[in-house]
């Protein structure tokens, strides 16, 4: 009863949004969103729903807001009238740069579901289900928000909460038996009653591709990731507002055949490297053309196949390039650095036995003079300054220590 009370709460925040939105007459959206498979179903969804509402939409798909980024981009869009700055699964970790960037030039509203920021809310109307008492993961994902939030708006975009359905499933939102939980049960709801998904796992999209959730969800996560430098998110959000049938199928199959070579082979180097507590690898020159949501999946690919200690917790590394498709170069002289939990700890994690992964990265990282964004309990990602992993080890270590998490 108290789960349904947090989620009629979050309900109601997420119409007062939807009245604030229609009441401004916005006529300029600017549309930032993830390059993740959640992401992307959320930056698909926002756009065809602002667009369908009258309003001129610029978009930019990132690996990871950052401020660099943020600034170049605000600055053009400053001289919009009427304009919105519309955040999409990411945003959340970083609220304090996001105020400063803007300057009060225009609002902002922001749907994420990664931890937050303690920061005051000055023009940014922010939709996290973490305020209202609720878990980011796996109850909910930024698409299943979006989904939320366009159907504000009428039951005629109903047609829209596959994609909320897909997000999640890309976030891997789901119990032990694969079923949906929390708030994307909801939009699951409408998503069938739509007739384009099944009602169970593994949710079968008739109107997409008329493929499994799980296969859709991993095309358009290797878009995103192993294609962003070749135009993957622009492919994959272009499927996701028409039919993703086989021309896009091909693309990602493409980009996931020549990652997966490619992974074998380094990984027949023995590149993880062992620590007390936390396993780790440094992705090399060779991956840079896959961008850096690559080391995030890596980490995912190396536990699925049971090749880091179920019992540790795992960091990978890539150096992230100093440059955005749509910005060209930036100067952004950092490292990322991705996080997951072997399969035994993430049970301990999900006990309170050890700490979860959004309470050490972002500390140790922030320690670093580094990058925080998007972080969850059981999968995490930040940046950190060149040349400053074994530092951020160290510090990890060191937090480990005195939780006195024994791995």
């Amino acid at each position: 009863m108290e789960s349904d009370g947090r989620l009629a709460a979050f309900r109601e925040h997420i119409s007062r949004e939807a009245r604030w939105f229609s009441e401004q007459h916005f006529q300029n959206i600017l549309l930032l969103h993830h390059n993740d498979c959640d992401g992307l179903s959320s930056g698909a969804l926002l756009l065809t729903l602002f667009e369908r509402l009258g309003c001129r939409v610029r978009r930019y798909s990132l690996e990871k807001p950052f401020p660099l980024a943020l600034a170049r981009i605000f600055s053009d869009f400053a001289s919009e009238a009427q304009g919105l700055c519309v955040f999409s699964d990411f945003g959340s970790g970083m609220l304090s740069s996001i105020q400063r960037l803007i300057a009060g030039r225009f609002p902002v509203m922001l749907l994420d579901h990664h931890t937050l920021e303690n920061s005051s809310l000055s023009g940014i109307h922010l939709i996290n289900p973490i305020m209202h008492g609720l878990r980011g993961l796996p109850d909910c994902s930024a698409s299943t928000i979006a989904a939320l939030f366009a159907l504000e708006f009428g039951e005629s975009f109903r047609d829209l909460s596959p994609l909320g359905i897909l997000g999640a499933l890309g976030d891997r939102a789901i119990d032990a038996r694969g079923e949906l939980l929390g708030v994307n049960r909801i939009v699951l709801e409408y998503a069938c009653a739509s007739k384009l998904v099944t009602s169970c796992a593994p949710y079968h999209f008739s109107g997409l591709s008329n493929r499994e959730g799980h296969e859709l969800a991993s095309w358009v996560d290797a878009l995103g990731g192993f294609g962003y430098f070749r135009g993957g998110p622009d492919i994959a959000i272009k499927g996701l507002r028409e039919s993703f049938d086989e021309p896009f199928q091909t693309y990602a199959n493409n980009f996931q055949q020549e990652f997966l070579t490619l992974s074998q082979s380094y990984l027949e180097e023995g590149v993880v490297k062992r620590g007390k507590r936390i396993d780790y690898f440094h992705l090399g020159p060779e991956f840079d053309r896959y961008g850096v949501k690559t080391v995030g999946l890596m980490c995912d690919f190396l536990i699925k196949r049971s090749m880091v200690s179920a019992d540790k917790y795992l960091a990978g590394f890539q150096n992230v390039p100093n440059e955005i498709p749509g910005l060209g170069a930036l100067e952004l002289n950092q490292v990322k650095v991705s996080m997951r939990l072997g399969a035994r700890l993430c049970e301990r994690v999900l006990a309170g036995e050890c700490p979860a992964l959004n309470e050490i990265l972002p500390n140790a990282t922030n320690a670093l003079g580094g990058f925080v964004d998007a972080c969850h309990e059981q999968a995490a990602a930040t940046t950190i300054p060149l040349r400053m992993e074994q530092k951020l080890l160290e510090l990890l270590e060191e937090q480990l220590e005195r939780a006195m998490c024994v791995c």
